[in-house]
């Protein structure tokens, strides 16, 4: 891709598929421009496939994996120069059957960066863990179900639902429009035990941790659907 202040309008890069698109075994994208001024997007209509165990690594900055269908990653590394973003028409669905041995890493050759984690329907997320360059981590689903996951001590973590609820220990029943927590961690509220409902303070629909990151935004918000457009995101 061109590097940044060449006159060239092309910024996306894009890999899309009318049906289905797959990727077996490791492999990586090449660019030598590490600015964040563009992106690399793989896109499918159809089914996205991940052959488990696969690694993903873009040498660019941001990287964005897309589908109109259901999206399953199984102990997948994905590991990008800046921001990632994944999101499904369907369910996302990220298992890891040794939790945190493989990461998302995000931010390597800029400030830190984010991940976005989308889906219509239903996130499910066990075992994964983020890398400390992540800044902010946002997910949005009509339920979010975590488990197992651990998020890194500095990082600002968005969970929206439909309705923002909050329950723990309900991985394996989830309370379907809520946010679902079981054995779910940050490392900036406690290194040593999982977040608890005695670790936020509000009510359905707006929820904060008591701990604070230094930029005065809670170490993890829950919220609905309803408040998508609240300028009080963060407060």
């Amino acid at each position: 891709m061109p590097r940044k202040g060449e006159n060239d309008g092309t910024k996306i890069f894009t890999i899309a598929a009318a049906k289905d698109l797959s990727i077996w075994g490791d492999v990586t994208f090449e660019n030598d421009n590490h600015a964040e001024d563009h992106a690399l997007a793989l896109g499918s209509a159809g089914d996205f496939n991940v052959q488990a165990g696969s690694k993903i690594y873009y040498e660019g900055s941001n990287l964005g994996l897309g589908t109109a269908g259901d999206l399953q990653l199984v102990d997948i590394e994905i590991d990008v120069g800046g921001n990632l973003a994944i999101g499904s028409l369907g369910d996302l669905d990220i298992q890891y059957t040794d939790p945190g041995s493989k990461l998302f890493s995000v931010g390597r050759y800029s400030d830190r960066d984010n991940v976005y984690l989308y889906a219509n329907d239903l996130i499910k997320i066990q075992g994964l863990h983020f890398n400390d360059r992540a800044r902010e981590i946002y997910m949005e689903a009509i339920t979010v179900n975590l488990k197992d996951v651990d998020f890194p001590q500095y990082s600002e973590v968005m969970l929206r639902s439909q309705k923002g609820t909050l329950d723990f220990d309900t991985f394996n029943n989830p309370t379907i429009g809520g946010v679902n927590l079981t054995n779910v961690k940050h490392l900036g509220v406690s290194t040593d035990r999982a977040l608890q409902q005695s670790d936020f303070s509000g009510s359905t629909g707006k929820w904060n941790t008591v701990v604070k990151q230094p930029s005065g935004a809670p170490a993890v918000g829950v919220r609905a659907f309803s408040n998508a457009n609240s300028g009080s995101d963060l407060n």
